[in-house]
């Protein structure tokens, strides 16, 4: 859960998330949804980023630290203070991931991830297995934002279960300013240019939409995201099946 990441703006201190907002920084987010609510606080010192979360509906706390090595990343995920994962996230050239390794505490493989990047810094093609699935997004672009992506789902164990997505984007006019998702965003990639409005999957052999994921923001004066509202609605009945609400606080 904590170590899909994907794109954001690159910068070389840990504690300074976005190029737009330097002196701004994501400081707590609190997700209301069918389940309950869940809130995270993050805490920032000098190489390290902790990041804590408490859920309504258990009394398990969740604690993220991520630290800043030469040319790598370490995370590692805590429930209770019991090691539950910890990931160790590879550091290209160019300054952004281009590979995670995250095992579970009883050294079994989680997840393997790799990431991809074009000449600009935008990120075209990430992929992640779970050993048993694996996932393989390609990524296109138009005007510094996503045009659509291109998802190939393998299940190595039943292989019948092999698909194909293509998920088509929409974009507000509202600039991307600074992540507001709690985790090291802006280690994979260049930033896009404006918040998603909508997310549309398409079955790619039977060409047919059978999801949509719909988003309403507000921001503040400067600009940053306080709340964003989440619906998924199965298609083509346009039925309502989740909506999250998440709000966001800022320190600087």
């Amino acid at each position: 859960m904590m170590f899909l990441l994907v794109s954001c703006t690159k910068s070389d201190d840990i504690a300074k998330p976005g190029e737009a907002a330097k002196e701004y920084k994501l400081s707590e987010v609190i997700r209301i949804s069918a389940s309950g609510t869940d809130t995270t606080t993050i805490i920032y010192k000098g190489n390290e980023v902790i990041q804590t979360t408490r859920y309504s509906n258990n009394t398990s706390v969740y604690t993220t630290t991520y630290t800043k090595g030469n040319g790598f990343y370490n995370s590692s995920v805590s429930v209770n203070n019991q090691p539950s994962f910890s990931a160790y996230m590879r550091v290209h050239a160019n300054g952004f991931v281009d590979s995670v390794y995250s095992m579970r505490a009883d050294k079994t493989i989680n997840n393997i991830g790799n990431y991809y990047y074009d000449d600009a810094g935008y990120c075209t093609r990430m992929t992640s297995n779970y050993i048993t699935y694996e996932n393989d997004y390609n990524m296109y672009y138009e005007n510094g934002n996503y045009k659509y992506w291109i998802n190939h789902f393998r299940n190595f164990t039943t292989p019948s279960q092999n698909r194909q997505d293509s998920i088509v984007f929409e974009f507000t006019g509202i600039p991307d300013k600074l992540s507001y998702k709690a985790s090291l965003d802006d280690r994979f990639g260049k930033a896009l240019k404006n918040l998603v409005q909508k997310r549309s999957y398409y079955n790619r052999l039977t060409r047919l939409l059978y999801q949509t994921w719909v988003y309403q923001y507000q921001v503040n004066e400067a600009g940053l995201v306080t709340e964003e509202v989440w619906n998924i609605y199965d298609q083509p009945a346009a039925k309502l099946i989740r909506t999250d609400t998440s709000r966001m606080k800022y320190s600087y």
